[in-house]
């Protein structure tokens, strides 16, 4: 299971985009933790966030103000893209193995998974 954190920036270069929706981050488990998977502008950034539920990890990602969704890989018919820019939609998009092109802000990738079966 994936959870995909949505929160805002304070980067004035995404201004434009919807409040609240301005970055993205995942949440990958392995095993009976959790790795923090962070892409930046400089690097991904990778923490282990421990034990814990997934209803726990979403409650608390609601309470520091991100919205958030769990989700499960989608088995994909075709490959993906292979050349894209870097930003952390695209990040998470190939975590969740999201093959939609046309996904390519933090909002509409959370629409995306609330489409295919996420849970907020």
């Amino acid at each position: 299971m994936i959870v995909i954190g949505f929160q805002r920036a304070s980067c004035w270069q995404l201004a434009w985009l919807k409040c609240g929706f301005r970055h993205c981050f995942a949440y990958r488990a392995v095993g009976d933790s959790w790795i923090a998977c962070d892409p930046l502008s400089h690097g991904i950034e990778l923490q282990l966030a421990g034990h814990t539920r997934t209803r726990g990890l979403l409650a608390c990602l609601a309470a520091v103000g991100s919205t958030a969704v769990a989700c499960r890989p989608t088995v994909l018919l075709r490959p993906l893209p292979w050349l894209r820019p870097f930003t952390c939609v695209e990040f998470c998009k190939r975590l969740v193995r999201c093959a939609r092109t046309d996904v390519i802000t933090p909002y509409q990738l959370f629409c995306e998974l609330m489409r295919v079966g996420g849970r907020a």
